[in-house]
């Protein structure tokens, strides 16, 4: 099928047409099937509910119901979590929280507080918070895409493994915090496209109040940087809205962490619950919870069973190779370093710490920040090589889609296990519920295609042809 040219109206046309299946088939996934996220997600709500009901960041009568937690010199008790999906998530849950007391009362603990929040507000949340902004940025990303003569394939390339081929997208409908350090790591990968120093600022400084683990990938945003810099014009103007897009972020990080921590250099892994210590005892450490970098957890997180990038999300690996080869100086060159570098930042990270399987968990989860921006990375490298190897790309994706539905028919709070004979000893229960929900994930996987392509038909034959790219939807 040969492409439209696409001029502003056809553009949105054809943009409307890719999109809006792949938009509503996400929404509908994750409302259908929701996960709670266990203690993980339960610790960021407990802030949540003290910042709506107390004006405080402290946890001290709501740590029952999550070991996630970290204890200051004077007795109080914190978050053990980066403070950004709070910080940001706040206004919505606020709103919520208050509006649900009109249908589901108030009734309170024997501390005088309201109830953990229940399956509702933490679900609505969690979707508005994280799914909704995800959706946005990746609209927008797509119409750059669009505009820039990426081919179909390529742009639903990147929706596909973005939506649906990650372990992020395990993540959208429960508030573990990943979906939305995926989004601003996203984020400063458009910003830099659309050459914006004010988001691209912004969207670092937020991806590291999301995320602590963003330290390790500095290196990699700092040579973006560089990069970005010494190709625009009028540093000192750009220079001034870099900093600019920085002071947001900056304060909220000082804010929260000198009332939580007593200085804005002391974060909640300082304060850490002892349990989690599982490197106190190792001759080289950081605060008990990193030592020197595992050989046996790098080839597990890189080609293991039970968490590894080969079993869940092979494409990433695949790429990998072939963005060296991108053009000099590229775009696409300059974000594949970014991302790579990021990559390497991460895994050596993840290998030296304790916990380095995330505890319950779909793949390696301490990593996923980065793993959307690497589906931007696909649809680069898509557009510039041959179209036996976007074929191949492709293929190596599909085990990705295979394992997201094999998933949905369970629980995403998975142990050390080898995960897909988990989810396949899953289906062997008597209950029909994982072989119904499979079958619900592909069927609206193929009527998302299917309607996708049958938008795509209808505004070709009404607008005629034709693209200089190639490609197939």
């Amino acid at each position: 099928m040969e492409f439209l040219k696409y001029n502003s109206s056809k553009e949105k046309k054809v943009l409307f047409a890719i999109f809006i299946p792949w938009a509503i088939f996400l929404l509908l996934i994750n409302l259908i099937v929701t996960q709670d996220g266990g203690q993980n997600a339960t610790s960021r709500f407990l802030s949540l509910r003290a910042m709506s009901e107390e004006a405080t960041f402290t946890i001290d009568k709501r740590i029952g119901a999550s070991v996630d937690w970290a204890k200051t010199p004077d007795g109080h008790y914190y978050s053990n979590k980066a403070p950004g999906p709070m910080l940001y998530g706040f206004p919505v849950f606020f709103v919520l929280d208050h509006a649900s007391k009109f249908f589901l009362g108030t009734n309170l603990d024997e501390n005088g507080h309201r109830p953990y929040p229940g399956y509702f507000l933490k679900t609505t949340s969690s979707l508005l918070i994280q799914l909704v902004p995800f959706l946005v940025l990746s609209f927008f990303i797509s119409l750059w895409m669009l505009k820039n003569n990426f081919t179909i394939s390529a742009v639903n390339f990147f929706l596909s493994t973005a939506f649906i081929g990650n372990t992020v997208s395990f993540y959208f409908n429960n508030f573990s915090g990943h979906a939305i350090a995926a989004f601003f790591v996203l984020g400063i990968c458009f910003s830099y496209l659309k050459r914006n120093f004010f988001w691209f600022s912004f969207c670092a400084g937020s991806a590291l109040l999301c995320d602590y683990g963003f330290g390790m990938q500095i290196p990699a945003f700092l040579f973006l940087s560089l990069i970005f810099f010494r190709n625009v014009k009028g540093v000192k103007k750009n220079f001034l809205h870099f900093l600019l897009g920085g002071v947001i972020p900056g304060v909220l990080w000082i804010w929260y962490h000198v009332l939580a921590f007593g200085s804005p250099f002391s974060i909640a892994n300082h304060h850490q619950n002892p349990v989690f210590l599982d490197k106190a005892n190792e001759q080289i450490q950081i605060w008990g919870l990193f030592s020197l970098p595992s050989k046996e957890v790098f080839i597990e997180l890189l080609f293991g069973p039970s968490r590894g990038i080969l079993y869940t999300q092979a494409w990433l690996l695949v790429l990998i190779p072939f963005f060296f080869f991108l053009p000099k100086k590229s775009d696409g060159k300059n974000l594949g370093w970014f991302c790579f570098l990021s990559f390497l930042g991460l895994l050596i990270m993840n290998a030296s710490f304790g916990g380095w399987h995330g505890g319950m968990g779909v793949g390696p989860r301490y990593m996923s920040a980065i793993f959307p921006s690497f589906s931007l990375l696909g649809a680069f490298v898509i557009i510039n090589f041959p179209r036996i190897i976007s074929y191949f790309i492709w293929l190596t994706a599909i085990p990705s889609f295979i394992f997201r539905g094999l998933a949905y028919s369970s629980t995403i709070l998975v142990a050390v296990t080898p995960l897909w004979d988990f989810y396949l000893w899953e289906l062997r229960k008597p209950s029909m519920t994982g072989e119904l929900r499979i079958f619900l994930f592909f069927f609206l996987l193929l009527v998302s295609i299917f309607t996708q392509y049958k938008l795509l038909r209808s505004t070709y034959s009404q607008d005629g042809v034709v693209n200089k790219h190639e490609g197939s939807v």
